[in-house]
């Protein structure tokens, strides 16, 4: 009996060294991350989304395509990155006019009306036309006709207009810009006699503006005065995807500047010059250092200043404005999300979702923050990485061979 009892802890204690070797611990979590970070969800929202910090940036490879999110039961989960918005912004001009004419033809009306409102140097163009349609419930279709001088006309648009309650459609847009002075309303089959009681010519431009997503911070640095140059050395320690630099400096002055990343690329600036100009009659400053389309994620990063033969610049502070990336990923059950970073062997990831990134931005988001942000330098540990895995097969195997003996014996001891 007693015999029999050790064999059965010896098979618990060996089954347990199997399940650690042979856990079901996903391979992404195995791997060698050097950084982990938690989100906490507790909206209801269908997406979930969160910008990356520092510390990620870090870590991360540069393209990010380290990344990888996981909910609380280790299952990897797709997302997108977005790195900046598309802002769009109407600027819209409303041009009047007056009603010269209405007549009625074979059960059709026309309301023919001219422009209040004409520039003598330049045509009125415009982009659409707004009706004002009677107070009545009607759905009408009505063509637009344009004229240049109210005699020949054109057929610029064909559609239904509408009041019923309190929906109404009284806009037409244009397929294209259109430079009428005079505009003809037809309403078809009018039995019920509706009107056309005004209309104003619409002019909209649409200004599509991309605005990258950005933080601001203060980093240390160093200052040499070499050969008629001010030389800056920025630290970047978390390699920050900098796009532009203030220099907090005093005094008047105008200077040219060049920056270089660590490997001495000169970078394309979109101004070369800083200068503070502070007079009675005039106050302009520019202490700005625009790094231009391409931010620089140095983790060195060098401003030389050119001083001729004047002194140097009280400079007192540096602060940088750097980009930042927002993480979007559809939500599971979950609570709790686990994002690993920090895998130079990581592969690049294809998920479905980028095929719909569009609808996925529009969408609504829950809006979570990186919590318990742990980065961990493992130098020793990188080597010993290839060979993890043959210690887990290994330790598996072992596991698998000393269950076989022991079942084996256990039925040899029953049969005798």
């Amino acid at each position: 009996m007693r015999q029999r009892m050790f064999k059965v802890w010896v098979l618990l204690i060996v089954l347990s060294i199997g399940g650690i070797a042979l856990g079901a611990i996903p391979d992404e979590v195995m791997m060698e991350w050097t950084g982990r970070a938690v989100l906490c969800s507790y909206g209801s929202e269908r997406y979930k989304a969160f910008f990356l910090e520092p510390e990620v940036y870090s870590q991360a490879r540069s393209d990010l395509a380290d990344l990888r999110i996981m909910d609380d039961s280790f299952q990897k989960i797709p997302y997108i990155i977005q790195r900046g918005f598309e802002r769009r912004q109407s600027n819209t001009t409303i041009y009047e006019s007056q009603q010269i004419k209405s007549f009625k033809k074979k059960g059709d009306s026309f309301f023919d009306f001219k422009l209040s409102h004409q520039d003598v140097d330049k045509d009125t163009s415009g982009t659409g036309l707004c009706l004002n349609l009677p107070q009545e419930n009607l759905l009408k279709r009505i063509e637009i006709f344009g004229s240049y001088d109210g005699e020949q006309w054109h057929l610029v648009w064909s559609g239904t207009v509408y009041r019923v309650d309190d929906l109404v459609q009284n806009e037409v847009d244009f397929a294209k810009v259109e430079k009428f002075g005079y505009y003809r309303i037809k309403v078809l089959d009018n039995a019920e006699n509706h009107r056309i009681l005004g209309l104003q010519l619409l002019h909209s431009n649409l200004i599509i503006d991309w605005q990258s997503f950005g933080r601001s911070t203060r980093l240390d640095y160093e200052i040499k005065e070499e050969e008629r140059q001010t030389i800056i050395t920025i630290r970047n320690p978390y390699r920050l995807k900098i796009n532009r630099v203030h220099l907090k400096a005093g005094g008047n002055f105008k200077r040219r500047c060049r920056v270089f990343d660590e490997q001495g690329t000169v970078k394309n600036l979109e101004d070369t010059e800083v200068y503070n100009l502070d007079f009675e009659d005039v106050n302009v400053t520019k202490t700005q250092i625009n790094l231009g389309k391409y931010p620089c994620a140095s983790s060195v990063i060098y401003a030389k200043i050119d001083n001729r033969d004047n002194p140097p610049l009280n400079i007192s502070a540096i602060d940088v404005d750097y980009l930042v990336d927002r993480v979007i990923f559809e939500a599971t059950n979950s609570s709790e999300y686990y994002l690993f970073f920090g895998n130079p062997l990581a592969e690049h990831q294809d998920y479905d979702i980028e095929s719909y990134r569009e609808q996925v931005i529009r969408a609504a988001h829950e809006l979570l923050q990186l919590e318990d942000i742990q980065v961990t330098e493992t130098t020793a540990k990188k080597k010993e990485t290839s060979f993890q895995w043959l210690f887990n097969v290994l330790m598996g195997a072992a596991a698998v061979v000393l269950i076989t003996i022991l079942l084996r014996k256990t039925n040899l001891s029953s049969t005798e």
